[in-house]
């Protein structure tokens, strides 16, 4: 073996060990710089006007910053406060509900009608939904919601000065990115050991995933979410901000969306004889929260992303899987840049090596 590949070898085993260690100095901190990064790639084109307006680099980031701790930081932390002690507060009222015997009544005037009858008729498995079986289920699933969100909330208050130091990172570390972000980008950019024309490739097309995510479905999510709460408020729903972040939630779901949220509301204020609020909650869900999609996403996304919706989706599911709230972004940019990889490779290697006929 040469000299130069003693070297060479002896060189990469050392940088992988010193990645190594790098990792472990920044792992826990990984996910306040990745939500910085995301919340800076969100609000860069707004960074971008206030520079052209200011011609000050550091008051144009500086002001972004403000906006995003005003804007996003503050109330996502008061809302995730709000909702661990209003989930503890549902797990109470649906206990209460059931031991009262008022499930059992509104269960009785379900089955009474048509349909359900119809169901059970067609499906007899199905059946489970209208007895015992589902009021077990709603029991199981609001506790584990409630005893879910009461042991983190109890969590937060335990870690409170690491909070703030998450906290305070993440605000340096979003004004940083505004203030150096283009030298960073064409930093990382140049670092890439590859043709130029993949490193385009593989950034445009996580550009365009990122797009679509944070300016096409999350963007559509929080709108169709704070527009679902408003409703639910006007219609006297006690939880309409609980019920207005499980509408944020499944707008990213193919097919269902938000439906899935107001439809079973509609359904219950039919059953309970509120015929009024049920025709309101419908006409305001099918043409207005449902609608957002249609309106909202082709104005939102400047460019279209490379993947499908139901495979972002898909992506999206893995992702909290495997890493949590942050998965919900991870997942999707793993699969963007594994075909971009996938793309590259064709071209690189199949369809320059594939035999000429």
């Amino acid at each position: 073996m040469k000299r130069e590949h003693i070297f060479t070898l002896f060189f990469l085993a050392f940088l992988g060990f010193i990645l190594f260690q790098v990792y472990k100095v920044f792992t826990p901190f990984l996910g306040t710089i990745f939500w910085a990064f995301v919340l800076t790639f969100a609000f860069f084109p707004l960074h971008e006007k206030f520079e052209k307006v200011i011609k000050n680099k550091i008051l144009s980031s500086l002001l972004t910053t403000i906006i995003i701790l005003a804007v996003v930081i503050i109330p996502t932390i008061y809302l995730i406060l709000y909702l661990s002690r209003e989930a503890v507060d549902l797990y109470v009222s649906v206990k209460n509900f059931v031991s009262t015997g008022q499930w059992q009544s509104f269960i009785l005037k379900i089955r009474q009608t048509q349909l359900a009858q119809w169901v059970e008729s067609q499906a007899p498995q199905w059946s489970f939904l209208t007895g015992e079986g589902l009021t077990d289920m709603i029991l199981a699933a609001s506790k584990n919601i409630g005893n879910f969100l009461a042991t983190n909330l109890a969590s937060f208050t335990k870690n409170l000065v690491l909070f703030f130091l998450h906290f305070l990172l993440l605000i340096c570390l979003i004004f940083l990115f505004f203030l150096n972000g283009r030298v960073i980008y064409q930093y990382l950019y140049d670092l890439i050991p590859m043709p130029a024309g993949n490193k385009a490739s593989i950034f445009s097309t996580l550009n365009s995933t990122l797009t679509a995510l944070i300016r096409g479905q999350f963007l559509t999510g929080v709108f169709q979410g704070a527009l679902a709460g408003i409703v639910f408020y006007f219609l006297g729903i006690k939880i309409f901000i609980f019920l207005g972040v499980l509408t944020f939630i499944a707008s990213m779901i193919p097919l269902l969306g938000a439906s899935s949220v107001w439809i079973p509301i509609v359904i219950y204020f039919l059953v309970t004889g509120s015929f009024l609020k049920g025709f309101l909650l419908f006409i305001l869900g099918a043409f207005g929260i449902s609608m957002l999609d249609n309106f909202l996403k082709p104005l939102l996304i400047s460019g279209p992303s490379k993947m499908s919706v139901f495979l972002i989706f898909l992506s999206i599911l893995g992702g909290i899987y495997a890493y949590g709230i942050s998965g919900i972004f991870i997942g999707p940019i793993v699969m963007a840049i594994f075909f971009a990889l996938v793309h590259i490779f064709q071209e690189q290697y199949i369809s320059d090596n594939s035999p000429k006929v």
